[in-house]
Parts: structure tokens; sequence; C-alpha cells
């Protein structure tokens, strides 16, 4: 059995610290725990959650990634469903508990100046979507139920087409 129970940090390269801090702490929420200095650089700590909640996220800034750009349709998608480079990050998602808390999310959002999508119903969720600084496309969203019976989500004719059998996909659904 695989014991990786969780994501422990996400850690992104920003070329503007002070903007992307406000970012995370003001516009979302986020706690900061740390700036230290690293390598050539400064990396920025922030917690996601509750105290209790081991979830952080970091920020990692030196002169390089300062003096480089985002590039739209390669490392940064255009619009929250764009199209961007193999191994380039298309969003990031965070949960909320509940809808009441994603709703207040997204008027927190919108009250910094910040133009959201949503909250959409996806019937399985509701979603809201914006971008962050450097492009950083933002999900949040929140279950309709917990209980949701994910197996039709394993579509046999799409894993085929993409050239994944359905005994392989069997098997990697259960996988332990």
């Amino acid at each position: 059995m695989i014991n990786i129970n969780k994501a422990q940090s996400v850690s992104l390269a920003t070329g503007n610290p002070r903007e992307t801090i406000r970012f995370y702490s003001e516009v979302l929420g986020f706690s900061l725990i740390a700036i230290q200095r690293e390598k050539s650089g400064i990396r920025v700590v922030m917690r996601i959650g509750e105290e209790s909640d081991e979830s952080t996220f970091s920020l990692y800034f030196d002169e390089a990634i300062a003096a480089s750009a985002p590039v739209v349709d390669v490392s940064e998608p255009r619009d929250p469903i764009g199209v961007i480079a193999p191994g380039a990050l298309q969003h990031l998602a965070f949960t909320c508990p509940d809808r009441d808390a994603l709703d207040r999310l997204v008027a927190r959002i919108r009250r910094n100046g910040i133009w959201v999508i949503g909250p959409l119903d996806h019937g399985f969720c509701y979603s809201a979507y914006c971008k962050g600084p450097e492009g950083i496309v933002f999900e949040f969203a929140t279950d309709h139920d917990p209980t949701v019976d994910t197996s039709p989500w394993l579509d046999p004719k799409t894993a085929q087409k993409h050239g994944v059998s359905v005994s392989e996909m069997q098997r990697l659904s259960s996988y332990s």
C-alpha cells in the first residue's frame, strides 16, 4: 500500500512577492508563516485554513524569475479553461467547506476588484474561478454531496481514445 495521504505543499515561482503575498493573505485569507532567505532569493510560506491544518502554500522569488514573464497559452491560460503547454499549471483548486463559505469568498475576491466567474453548478459541485497574480487561474469549489458516486467519471470510451485500456483504467482507479 502507498502511504501518501495528502499534498503537503504547493510551491510557485513569483516575480512580485509583495503583490503575491497581498493576494494570498488579504484576498484569499491565507496566513503568512515564514519569509526566509534561500539560495539567491526568498521563500514565502503561507498557511491555508486553520492553524491546525497542515496545508501550506509557498512562493519562491529571485531576480531571474522577476526578469522572465509568463507567456499566454504556454505557461498561463488565456482564460480558466484555456489551452497551455504540457506540464504547465492549468489551474489550482481549493475547497471551501460549504456553499455559504464559497459565496463569502467570491464576494471577498470581488470586493478586491478581481473578476470572478461563478459560482457555477457542475452537478456534483459548485465552483468559482478567478485569475491571481502572474496569471495563475484559481478554482474554489464545494461539493453538493460528499457521497457522490464517482464511478460514472471512469469513461471507457474516453480512456481508450487516449491509449488507456479498460483493464488498465480499472486497475489504476483502485491503486493502493
